[in-house]
């Protein structure tokens, strides 16, 4: 099946015209949650640094003793503490929130193309009623090897996220998939087109840029929720070739 980006973006206009404010808000509060949540811990403990060496500082001062070696390694470890500890909570939110969120938001777009079916918000809460430890165990292993992949060697990194690009879709279709199984989907559905996929996320780099131009309201009403949806078509299009070939 030959298709452009263009085709793309033309077979979504429909979908995106009738579902326009579903989509929209579902694409906001993915984004609100995942860098909301995920950052508030970490800017929360960053924002209390300052305040913590104010403190040691107004001590020395009161004191009139100098720092010695004992007590900055004591700052420095309370530091390091509270950034890892951060980072640990933002691990947690992304592995037990974002991800099912991001198979819920894949169904939604999925629906959206399907004239004959409701676009709801609650589909985002799909892997949660669904088999939400499953989900949670897949999209992990997903994020988990790609980037040990990225912190081995950037160009094959690359190369398996866009491998493992389709996982969250085809989980908001069967939510039950083993990851084994969910992994060799994903891979037998990109080969040969994981440079279209790259040409897909090149064609709205500057969509983006004019989004941080717009302080995001760009980004919310049109460049998220149009590229979600050329995705999904995306997704449909390459499993009906599959499909096909069978």
């Amino acid at each position: 099946m030959n298709f452009t980006i263009k085709d793309l973006m033309h077979e979504t206009k429909d979908p995106f015209s009738r579902a326009y404010w579903k989509i929209t808000t579902s694409s906001f509060l993915l984004l609100m949650l995942s860098a909301g949540m995920s950052y508030s811990s970490l800017i929360g403990s960053v924002n209390q640094i300052p305040e913590l060496i104010r403190n040691v500082a107004s001590q020395e001062f009161t004191s009139g003793r100098r720092l010695d070696f004992r007590m900055i390694v004591i700052l420095l470890t309370m530091i390091g503490g509270m950034l890892i500890l951060s980072l640990m909570v933002k691990f947690l939110i992304d592995i037990l929130l974002d991800n099912p969120l991001e198979v819920g938001g894949a169904r939604m777009m999925l629906n959206a193309m399907e004239s004959d079916k409701p676009v709801m918000l609650a589909s985002l809460a799909y892997a949660f009623d669904a088999d939400y430890l499953g989900t949670v165990k897949v999209m992990f292993l997903k994020r988990f090897f790609r980037d040990m992949w990225l912190l081995l060697l950037v160009v094959p990194g690359i190369m398996k996220h866009y491998e493992y690009m389709m996982i969250p879709y085809l989980l908001a279709e069967n939510p039950y998939m083993s990851s084994k199984e969910a992994f060799a989907k994903s891979k037998q559905l990109m080969t040969g087109h994981k440079m279209k996929a790259f040409l897909i996320d090149l064609y709205f780099v500057p969509l983006q840029l004019l989004g941080i131009i717009t302080l995001g309201l760009m980004t919310v009403f049109y460049v998220a929720p149009k590229k979600n949806l050329v995705i999904a078509d995306f997704y449909k299009k390459i499993k009906e070739e599959r499909e096909g070939e069978e």
